[in-house]
């Protein structure tokens, strides 16, 4: 079912989003230049920088993300409960992928929203370059990017004339979202390296700490080289920053070392 809520130059919006490797990133800049470019007041705000969320500021928030094991990172659910409850402040959300995100997050994000007291007005995917496993061909990739980028226009029209939904399926969401939970919950054991190796090439590393510097759960540290520690969440950034493309893994080996272009980090 459509939101048929039009909304009015007058609302403030506020886009907040998390992005790994950039593709989260522009699409997040579009929709806010889009909006502004249509006489609205919107703001766009990393989650990675805010410590305190005031919603009283804004009529609309959106937020942005990308999917990562059908779902999204723990940096994001705990951006989400931090958000105070609201009486009626409206709420779209998007994400960005290279595969598939099989429903997963849609659901859980529309209830945590809903249990909030946000009024949900849409949600978008777009397809992007992956950051893991596979290397798009130059072509294939900009092909991607102004695609999700004109899209990002249109996602942005259609919230104004209220023409979107925000849909679930119940039961494959649900089970998608604890899937994805269940995988992630390995991040906070040591082990997880064994299993995903993310590691530093110390041939490579200078130590010039960039990586560390980017890391947005702060989980590098710079000695003589770089250390990856214990509460990596695999968003594959710094890989996609090192210079000297010394940190690889299974997921995101150094050939791949994938940022968008435009992002900025």
């Amino acid at each position: 079912m459509k939101s048929k809520v039009k909304l009015a130059p007058d609302q403030k919006i506020i886009v907040y989003y998390f992005s790994g490797t950039g593709n989260t990133q522009i699409i997040a800049k579009k929709i806010v230049e889009t909006f502004n470019s249509k006489g609205f007041t919107a703001t766009l705000i990393n989650i990675e920088n805010v410590t305190t969320i005031s919603i009283g500021n804004s009529d609309v928030i959106g937020i942005g993300f990308p999917i990562a094991g059908f779902s999204t990172y723990p940096i994001v659910f705990d951006f989400l409960q931090k958000i105070d409850t609201v009486h009626g402040n409206y709420a779209f959300a998007f994400d960005t992928m290279g595969g598939t995100s099989l429903w997963g997050i849609m659901g859980k994000l529309k209830t945590i929203l809903a249990n909030k007291g946000f009024r949900t007005l849409g949600f978008e995917e777009f397809k992007m370059p992956p950051n893991l496993f596979v290397k798009f061909p130059e072509n294939s990739r900009r092909t991607r990017v102004e695609k999700g980028l004109r899209r990002a226009e249109d996602f942005v029209n259609n919230l104004i004339a209220g023409d979107l939904s925000w849909n679930r399926i119940p039961i494959v969401s649900e089970v998608m979202y604890r899937l994805s939970h269940a995988l992630f919950s390995i991040t906070e054991y040591k082990w997880h390296q064994k299993i995903l190796k993310m590691k530093v090439d110390t041939t490579k590393c200078n130590a010039c700490g960039i990586c560390s510097s980017k890391c947005p759960v702060k989980n590098i540290i710079v000695q003589e080289k770089a250390v990856i520690g214990d509460h990596c969440q695999y968003c594959f950034r710094c890989v996609g920053v090192c210079p000297s493309k010394a940190i690889s893994g299974i997921a995101s080996p150094r050939s791949l070392h994938y940022l968008a272009e435009g992002a900025q980090f």
